[in-house]
């Protein structure tokens, strides 16, 4: 029940180490860190004070969890880095902690793949069951919301936010916010339709799922104001879909300052 350390392993002596956790050769664990049940964190792993661990998470080589954020203004201040449970955290992955100025937290769901040479900034909130592909950076602030897909080699500036469901293609350069359930592509930089893979592997029903691609194309339409459109999905005489219910009200409530992607959906 006790946690299995490698004799090379640094551990502080006020971190907190749940059951059968395992720690591997050459890890550094600070004074301050905690390392929930059944964690395996298997080599050269570095975990900086300030720093939770949720349940079965599985950390790979070379991966620095909770280092201080790169941000000029930071200075010193106390701040914090949260993972939930049961994530595969593959190697060279970095997550810096949080910042006075965006809530002194940095936050990760569960059940999240973080494939390699991954970076997550300073004050990013990443939601459940995220997959974010290798070499991919997060500047800080960034936020996407449950069960989205970012292809590998993509770039996020910061303060954006990418709705749930939503799918990054492979090369991805995002400046703006990207609604629930649309697939951005990466060469183009633009919104080209619904997640409709995604959709389906949720469950979601064919004629949802054509309502949610007729949503997308209306919001990216020309009539009146986007805040307008997506109003309009909200009102249109019957109860929408939860999915297009949720596309709407992220334009209209959490949009945030840096304003949705662009987009070009085909309505044919």
């Amino acid at each position: 029940m006790g946690a299995q350390v490698h004799p090379t392993a640094l551990v502080g002596n006020q971190t907190k180490i749940g059951k059968d956790v395992v720690i591997g050769p050459f890890c550094v664990i600070d004074d301050g860190a905690e390392i929930g049940d059944g964690c395996v964190l298997e080599s050269y792993v570095r975990v900086h004070h300030s720093t939770r661990l949720g349940r079965k998470n599985r950390v790979q080589a070379f991966t620095s969890l909770g280092g201080d954020p790169e941000d000029l203004k930071f200075n010193g201040e106390r701040s914090y880095l949260e993972i939930g449970d049961e994530n595969d955290i593959r190697e060279h992955v970095t997550i810096n902690r949080g910042t006075a100025g965006g809530g002194s937290m940095t936050r990760v769901g569960s059940h999240c793949l973080l494939q390699n040479k991954v970076h997550l900034g300073h004050d990013c909130v990443i939601g459940d069951g995220v997959i974010i592909s290798a070499f991919s950076g997060l500047a800080g602030h960034v936020e996407l919301e449950d069960k989205c897909i970012v292809g590998g080699g993509s770039l996020i500036h910061q303060f954006c936010r990418i709705g749930t469901g939503a799918m990054l293609g492979f090369g991805s350069v995002v400046s703006r916010s990207v609604a629930p359930y649309s697939i951005l592509d990466g060469h183009s930089g633009m919104v080209e339709g619904a997640n409709v893979v995604g959709l389906r592997r949720r469950g979601v029903a064919n004629g949802t799922i054509t309502a949610v691609s007729n949503a997308l194309a209306y919001l990216y339409g020309d009539y009146g104001t986007l805040q307008e459109r997506a109003a309009a999905l909200l009102n249109s005489g019957t109860q929408p879909p939860d999915q297009i219910a949720e596309i709407a009200n992220f334009v209209l409530h959490r949009l945030g300052k840096r304003g949705l992607v662009h987009g070009k959906i085909s309505t044919d």
